[in-house]
């Protein structure tokens, strides 16, 4: 399933939907959104929902993918992202919370998505974006 986006009507969430995928296809669509959210000011929250996602991922692949975000956190002026998973016990997710911690990137797993809204509207109401310097 390739990753798909949808904007939020009246608030800056974007909401990416699919597999995994690789590095090159999450540098595609992380700069589709930023062009979406160009105009705009201050941050935008991102909801990760992997409840459809069928494929199988690997640590390598989170690792990359959790390096591109990296590379763009700033830039798109993220606040935080939140991780949708089917079931509580999301190894892949679990990876992805442990890397946004080392690199001090306000990253969150859910197994429901009232508390992943509620976390990253959260975010959003506390302007956190801690004014991180990578350039996308």
């Amino acid at each position: 399933m390739p990753l798909t986006y949808e904007l939020a009507r009246d608030e800056p969430l974007v909401t990416i939907r699919g597999d995994f995928e690789t590095a090159d296809e999450w540098r595609g669509i992380l700069a589709a959104v930023q062009r979406n959210f160009r105009a705009r000011t201050g941050s935008v929250g991102v909801l990760r929902d992997r409840r459809a996602a069928r494929a199988a991922v690997d640590v390598q692949t989170v690792i990359a993918i959790a390096d591109v975000i990296a590379e763009w956190w700033s830039g798109m002026h993220l606040c935080g992202i939140a991780i949708l998973t089917r079931t509580a016990d999301d190894v892949p997710a679990q990876v992805a919370v442990a890397l946004g911690d080392s690199r001090g990137i306000p990253l969150m797993a859910f197994d429901a998505e009232d508390a992943a809204l509620s976390w990253l509207r959260g975010l959003l109401r506390a302007g956190t974006d801690e004014g991180r310097s990578v350039p996308p």
